[in-house]
């Protein structure tokens, strides 16, 4: 499990789980327990995590059947290999944004403003009602205000889509 910051840079890792500790169980471990110094967000502020983990307070999960395709093309390691490579990356990813090594990928995505939405699905104009009715994850911690954080990020990239899409 890890976390980032605004900045791109890792602020909390927790590598070497065996698999047979689902995300939740690692993620309530991590959370609740102090030992592992969890940066929990502050009031207002959220992590965008993935569907495993709860839409509550201060996590915001993408909508029910959302998932990562590249992870189907990771390589099989050891699995302390795995928990060297993944924390390496980690260490050399936060060097290079911390110390300003140009960097052909991170320099694009630090100095854009401007976002594309190309790839989300067209939606018809009654978007924004639907959206207002949803709540696909259901968990018992699931929080409601973490699900208007959701459709209202979600209503707004649809309302840039349909500007956009009038301007060309």
């Amino acid at each position: 499990m890890a976390v980032c910051d605004f900045d791109l840079t890792f602020v909390f890792a927790s590598a070497g789980w065996e698999g047979v500790y689902h995300d939740y169980s690692i993620f309530k471990r991590c959370v609740l327990n102090e030992r592992y110094c969890f940066p929990t967000p502050e009031p207002g502020k959220y992590y965008r995590v993935d569907a495993s983990y709860p839409n509550r307070s201060g996590f915001l999960a993408p909508y029910k059947g959302y998932r990562f395709g590249f992870l189907a093309l990771m390589s099989w390691y050891e699995m302390s290999t795995q928990v060297d490579l993944v924390l390496a990356s980690m260490a050399i990813h936060n060097y290079i944004r911390r110390d300003r090594v140009p960097d052909n990928f991170f320099t694009p995505i630090s100095s854009t403003y401007e976002y594309a939405f190309e790839n989300l699905p067209d939606e018809d104009s009654e978007l924004e009602d639907r959206l207002d009715d949803r709540d696909d994850i259901v968990d018992e911690d699931n929080v409601p205000e973490m699900n208007d954080v959701r459709n209202n990020i979600r209503k707004a990239l649809h309302r840039l889509r349909r500007r956009g899409n009038r301007a060309r």
